[in-house]
């Protein structure tokens, strides 16, 4: 597998980080969720090296990208940062194709269904385009940890799916160790009360993308079967697949089972 690179690009309210994965053939955009970042999708470029060219984003906010000091948050802003992410990376002559995981999917139908010709495909990985809860119904989870055995344990919870490799990669990349010795998440704390996508209604924007879309659900998810099918259901062409023995947090807890989804979606399988 290549060597992974750092890309640091200028974002609407702060530097952006990403990783190049490597690697010939198409190319692929991930985006994470909330609280996440892009190693997220860490193992899944490993199942997917020689087929495609990854290339991760950490949102505003999360990972190794700048917070915003004005706490600009919106799923909006994380289109803004997109558009200048795909005037400053040079993706090649390869069409892009996205993978978009709860918010950033969320992020990538906003983002397509303004430029539709970013990219040629979406795949969009458990996340329904509106929601009940509100922006403050957050699920609770500790920020600061003594030991990273701490959060192994606390993610092997979490993810329970997920392979021991697997969870132990994920919390190590997912925190920062502080000058007095303890391990703080990668993240702004904002998002322990705030989640602003759950202000979100995309059933308009999703409905109305040029791109092939494929819509794909953990089979053990709180994400709702029959949303991610009638999300399927809006164009012709459009597919459902649901990846089983996973949670929310598919790219972690089944990343071959969804890498082959994506090369299967893209035509590589």
């Amino acid at each position: 597998m290549p060597d992974a690179a750092s890309i640091f690009v200028d974002g609407a309210a702060g530097r952006l980080h990403l990783t190049d994965h490597g690697g010939s053939g198409p190319v692929v955009l991930a985006l994470h969720g909330v609280t996440g970042g892009g190693f997220l999708w860490s193992a899944m470029a490993r199942e997917l090296a020689g087929r495609v060219r990854m290339v991760t984003l950490d949102f505003r906010g999360h990972g190794r990208s700048d917070w915003s000091s004005e706490r600009m948050y919106e799923t909006q802003d994380h289109v803004a940062d997109l558009k200048l992410v795909f005037d400053q990376v040079d993706f090649g002559s390869h069409p892009v194709s996205v993978i978009g995981s709860s918010w950033g999917a969320l992020a990538a139908i906003s983002l397509l269904s303004e430029m539709p010709e970013l990219a040629s495909h979406l795949m969009i990985v458990d996340v329904e385009p509106s929601f009940t809860a509100g922006e403050q119904d957050v699920f609770p989870r500790p920020y600061r940890f003594s030991r990273p055995e701490d959060v192994v344990a606390w993610e092997g919870r979490a993810n329970p799916q997920a392979s021991p490799e697997g969870i132990a990669a994920f919390a190590a990349a997912s925190v920062v160790r502080t000058e007095d010795g303890h391990l703080l998440r990668r993240h702004d704390p904002f998002f322990l009360t705030r989640w602003p996508f759950r202000k979100d209604d995309l059933w308009r924007e999703l409905s109305g993308l040029a791109q092939k879309v494929r819509v794909v659900h953990g089979a053990e998810s709180f994400v709702r079967r029959e949303v991610c099918e009638r999300m399927a259901a809006l164009s012709p062409g459009w597919s459902f697949a649901q990846i089983p023995r996973s949670g929310h947090l598919v790219p972690l807890e089944q990343p071959a089972l969804l890498a082959r989804q994506l090369r299967d979606f893209l035509g590589l399988a």
